[in-house]
């Protein structure tokens, strides 16, 4: 394995899928969100090949834990989806302990009832929707290591570019928010790393 970079991020529209590109079980599975689904696995594969990694086989791209590549466990990864597009960060289990990611479409709307499920006090924000990208990033990051009990969004503070959980000070780390575009649409794109 090349080493090249020690993490990557990349958005992809599933319509960048090539024909054929997609073994028969796949491209005939009756599930919602296929499209998403395909999408952020096309990307997690792009995203393998700017780390130096050819993956060959869908099966290459199999997750254990929500967190590691089942081919290569020396690679985490966090995927996300939003309408017919996904997401796929990773990087290199030497340089963190977790990662996470999440992809929002800007154009959605938060209710305000919502909020009261995953703002706490302490958090810092001045977007709703961007808050919950962020979020939904930290939550992706801390949940394949957190053991003690259900984690939900609102036990997560957000301050800045860093993310924390008050009853458990070792599951701090940061979280950046980007707006990016693909295909004219614009999005909310959040990662979150725990340092090692």
């Amino acid at each position: 394995m090349n080493k090249l970079k020690k993490d990557a991020l990349l958005i992809l529209n599933f319509k960048e899928a090539p024909p054929g590109s997609l073994p028969a079980e796949i491209r005939e599975r009756p599930m919602m969100g296929q499209q998403a689904y395909i999408a952020s696995r096309l990307a997690l594969k792009k995203a393998l090949q700017e780390l130096g990694i050819s993956a060959e086989d869908w099966e290459d791209l199999e997750i254990e834990n929500h967190l590691f590549l089942r081919k290569y466990p020396e690679i985490l990864v966090s995927l996300s989806h939003t309408r017919n597009f996904g997401a796929a960060y990773i990087a290199l289990s030497s340089c963190f302990r977790s990662i996470g990611v999440d992809l929002e479409l800007k154009t959605r709307k938060m209710k305000e009832s919502t909020l009261k499920f995953f703002v706490n006090t302490d958090d810092e924000y001045s977007d709703s929707l961007k808050l919950w990208t962020q979020k939904e990033a930290a939550f992706k990051a801390i949940s394949p290591i957190y053991q003690e009990k259900e984690l939900t969004l609102k036990m997560i503070t957000i301050k800045g570019e860093e993310f924390f959980l008050k009853n458990d000070p070792s599951l701090k780390g940061t979280v950046s928010v980007e707006n990016r575009f693909c295909d004219n649409e614009e999005f909310w794109i959040a990662k979150a790393v725990l340092p090692r």
